[in-house]
């Protein structure tokens, strides 16, 4: 399968996070675009991402966003859950940690996560140390 997209040229968002922090307003519209790219993978196509964050979230020239890298995504069957643990640890649910089975809330988990850096520009506390 190939999958094309429209040309990004304002980089990901671990970019810009990483040199300045952003305005409440600009930081709910980009967690509005993704929330509809996520609400349209799991409704449309029932496709779970697992691999939210800034650096698959790509900004065009003129500040929106749109969602990238889709190596590890999966569909869900019937609303089966699934098991294997997949993405990058800061921003996995406790849910895919913890080994008890997942459908589509871990990408919300992690675009929550990446909003919580957005807004207070510095990571959040990885699920596995929820865990604990």
């Amino acid at each position: 399968m190939f999958m094309v997209m429209d040309l990004m040229m304002g980089g990901d968002l671990r970019f810009h996070m990483q040199r300045r922090r952003f305005v409440e307003g600009v930081i709910r519209f980009w967690v509005a675009e993704i929330a509809c790219a996520i609400n349209y993978l799991h409704t449309t196509h029932n496709v779970v991402h697992r691999d939210i964050k800034p650096d698959n979230i790509l900004m065009d020239d003129k500040g929106h966003v749109a969602l990238t890298d889709f190596n590890i995504a999966t569909r869900i069957q019937d609303d089966r859950r699934h098991y294997s643990v997949a993405g990058t640890a800061n921003y996995m649910a406790p849910e895919l940690v913890s080994g008890h089975g997942y459908t589509y809330s871990v990408d919300w988990w992690s675009l929550g996560v990446v909003m919580y850096e957005c807004v207070y520009g510095k990571a959040s506390i990885p699920a596995r140390q929820i865990l604990k």
